[in-house]
């Protein structure tokens, strides 16, 4: 028998273990599949998941009820990922550091072929872009966040944003023309 989301959500509010797990099995695959974008691979999508599930249970009573819980989740999941991203970012800073200056990253970036290739595939090629890249990539284009709000995500300024998610598209570009080039 499904549970509503309500009857859980009560439930979770209680501490009441089986429907903890009940949501828990109602939501990870689902959230899962969205950590995935986030991590460069499984395991680290599995670290996400488990630290957004500790922080939903804990922050359940947060959760206001005015829009769907698995958006508010997400939220959470998007969230457990930029920490487990932050405690990486001083190796980040140090590999990945822009100059801003840089005047190749202003060209024009065409539009990615996202249509000409299947869902694991781009997902496989989002997950092996630099971390950096990965993060402004995802909250950039497939959030839609602003480059000033990711900016104060991940704590750089909004050209480094801008610089990161031109260079992610470059090089999903050129991975996926290699990919079509091979065939």
């Amino acid at each position: 028998m499904a549970m509503s989301d309500e009857y859980l959500l009560e439930g979770c509010l209680k501490r009441d273990n089986s429907c903890r797990e009940a949501l828990y099995r109602k939501y990870s695959k689902d959230l899962y599949q969205f950590a995935l974008r986030y991590a460069s691979n499984a395991e680290e999508a599995d670290d996400v998941l488990q630290e957004a599930f500790l922080l939903i249970f804990e922050r359940i009573g947060q959760f206001r009820k005015e829009g769907e819980l698995l958006d508010w989740m997400r939220t959470i999941v998007i969230r457990a990922a930029l920490t487990q991203y932050r405690r990486n970012i001083r190796q980040w800073r140090r590999e990945f550091q822009l100059s801003e200056e840089n005047p190749e990253i202003w060209e024009e970036v065409a539009e990615m072929p996202y249509d000409q290739v299947d869902y694991k595939t781009l997902l496989h090629l989002i997950q092996e872009l630099p971390d950096g890249y990965r993060m402004v990539f995802n909250l950039c284009e497939v959030e839609g966040y602003s480059y000033q709000e990711v900016a104060e995500m991940l704590r750089c300024s909004q050209a480094t944003c801008r610089s990161q998610l031109m260079r992610a598209k470059s090089k999903l570009r050129k991975k996926i023309k290699e990919l079509y080039d091979d065939v």
